[in-house]
């Protein structure tokens, strides 16, 4: 918001993959829809906005990675890890799993479309990720809007040496 001209970035032109969400969705253009990079900034801030206010601060990067990869057109490895950290953060500090259901989850649903030997059409690949992502929002905001105060509520203030005991726990 400070630089305004960051904004500019919205007009960015990328390739809308075909085993893109995005493409499943329907959007079928060749390349980015003008409309696309706004639509995932002001959905990330809304949906993350609603997590911080429900006290669930730590669901934020994976609600605001799941927007990023359903809206968006290309399907580059690197994307899948970032929402697979988004995913174990989650487990470990939001739902506390002793298996990391949703790590698991966005494992399969990310990198199962990378396996093309499987004979996965790219409208399929699509499919998955949409799935994957749209099952990652609907678990965060599920999560958040049963959950009672803040994710920490109650939780002593760990010292340095306590981190990996407490979390592994």
């Amino acid at each position: 918001l400070a630089a305004p001209a960051t904004l500019h970035t919205a007009a960015y032109k990328i390739a809308n993959s075909p085993s893109s969400a995005l493409r499943w969705l329907g959007v079928h253009s060749a390349a980015t829809p003008p409309w696309d990079r706004p639509v995932q900034t002001l959905l990330g801030v809304v949906v993350g906005c609603w997590l911080v206010r429900r006290g669930q601060w730590p669901a934020v990067m994976l609600a605001a990675l799941s927007v990023r990869l359903l809206l968006d057109p290309a399907t580059h490895h690197y994307y899948s890890a970032g929402l697979l950290f988004a995913a174990l953060a989650f487990d470990v500090l939001v739902a506390r799993a002793r298996v990391p259901v949703m790590t698991i989850a966005m494992a399969i649903g990310t990198v199962l479309p990378w396996f093309h030997v499987v004979g996965m059409s790219a409208s399929m690949q699509g499919a998955v990720r949409a799935i994957a992502t749209l099952g990652a929002l609907a678990a965060v905001c599920w999560h958040a809007s049963s959950a009672r105060g803040s994710v920490l509520a109650g939780a002593r203030p760990l010292q340095g040496h306590q981190l990996l005991t407490d979390t592994a726990r």
